[in-house]
């Protein structure tokens, strides 16, 4: 109860924090002066993470904008919130003293007040570590990082990533709930050497057995050549038909791979099947190809409008409450989500304890974006490591 209560409060908080204003209560009741800051934010390279590269440079252009604006609503003079965008070079890993030395000098500037990390590769985890020793206070937060969740979590303040096994328990209850009587799953041996997909596979399998959906693994071919991709799809197109005949249309389909997600969707508007997720569950990944829609570029990251635009298709189609996904890509939401926390932690003068708490970020989420999540600590002890799930849409 008292963390629901502390967390209702830190609530209120972030509600009364978004307006800005230069004198600020800390965490132990003092008064702190807040000077202009920035937030440091790292990321791979356009032509690496496009989603992820253009949401942050977007979120440059917003704090830019708000920062013209020099008076807030009660007349007080603003503090100035930045954000520095830091490219890493292409395959960063090949020089990873380089990348490494890239991140520590930003501790020289003394306005970064915090820095977010957010790449799935890794090995940069070390230039965190020396952020602190030169300066402790600095605030780092991986959104995510690929280094191991268990040093993450001892040498970095906040750490925000997806649970594969979070995912694959939601996404088979999810199957039933849409109308799926069974839960076909596709992937090739090569596939499942993959950790994460091999966690979720496992999860997908123990709810299926717990809630009484039948579950189907069919193997597909391995994929050595570009060849290979199309008789991967080949094999999807029949065996996919097949699973149909069998056990009717209310079945959900699920690959693992992009290439999968063309095949099986397109399938799907043809067979009228269930599909609760794609391998990449994004509004913008595969249901603009196959469902023909014009997206513009003004309009690239106006995902209500997408997912619009997605029902209205799905509805055209005859395919109403069969396919779902999530309301915005992860490469969009983790970056997004770090910066304004960390926004949040320098402004409100908040530490690790007070944010790193499920029911603080899931309604710091809606108060953000106006969607639902829920947020799982890596462990009790672990709990600066927060895995999180996005509440599905349904077209």
């Amino acid at each position: 109860m008292l963390r629901k209560i502390t967390a209702f409060m830190l609530s209120i908080c972030l509600i009364i924090g978004l307006t800005g204003c230069s004198l600020l209560v800390g965490k132990k009741d003092k008064e702190k002066i807040i000077d202009d800051f920035k937030v440091a934010v790292v990321t791979q390279p356009l032509s690496e993470n496009k989603v992820q590269y253009n949401m942050v440079e977007e979120m440059t252009k917003e704090y830019e904008e708000e920062n013209k604006i020099d008076k807030d609503k009660d007349g007080q003079t603003k503090v100035k919130q930045t954000i520095k965008h830091v490219v890493l070079p292409e395959n960063f890993t090949s020089n990873i003293d380089s990348a490494i030395n890239k991140i520590v000098k930003l501790a020289d500037d003394k306005e970064v007040q915090a820095i977010v990390v957010s790449t799935d590769q890794a090995g940069l985890l070390p230039a965190l570590q020396k952020v602190k020793e030169k300066r402790p206070e600095i605030i780092t937060i991986s959104a995510p990082m690929g280094d191991d969740k268990n040093q993450l979590s001892q040498f970095v303040d906040v750490n925000l990533g997806v649970s594969a096994e979070e995912r694959g328990k939601v996404l088979a209850e999810r199957s039933k709930e849409m109308g799926a009587k069974a839960f076909i799953h596709y992937a090739s041996t090569d596939d499942l050497k993959d950790v994460n997909i091999a966690k979720r596979l496992e999860m997908i399998k123990e709810t299926c057995k717990n809630i009484g959906l039948p579950f189907v693994q069919v193997n597909t071919p391995n994929i050595n050549t570009e060849e290979d991709k199309n008789k991967v799809k080949q094999f999807l197109n029949e065996d996919i038909e097949k699973q149909v005949k069998k056990y009717g249309k209310d079945i959900n389909v699920f690959g693992v791979n992009e290439y999968m997600d063309e095949v099986i969707l397109t399938k799907a508007l043809e067979l009228k099947y269930i599909v609760a997720e794609q391998s990449n569950p994004s509004p913008i990944q595969t249901y603009p190809s196959v469902m023909g829609l014009k997206i513009s570029e003004k309009d690239a990251q106006n995902y209500d409008k997408i997912n619009d635009m997605i029902s209205e298709k799905a509805k055209a189609f005859g395919m109403s409450n069969r396919l779902g996904g999530y309301p915005m890509p992860m490469d969009a939401f983790l970056p997004s989500v770090a910066i304004y926390l960390a926004t949040e932690m320098v402004k409100q003068d908040l530490t690790q304890e007070d944010v790193c708490d499920p029911d603080y970020l899931e309604a710091f989420t809606e108060l953000r974006f106006g969607i639902g999540s829920e947020f799982t600590p890596l462990t009790e002890v672990l709990y600066n490591y927060q895995s999180v799930i996005l509440s599905q849409l349904i077209y």
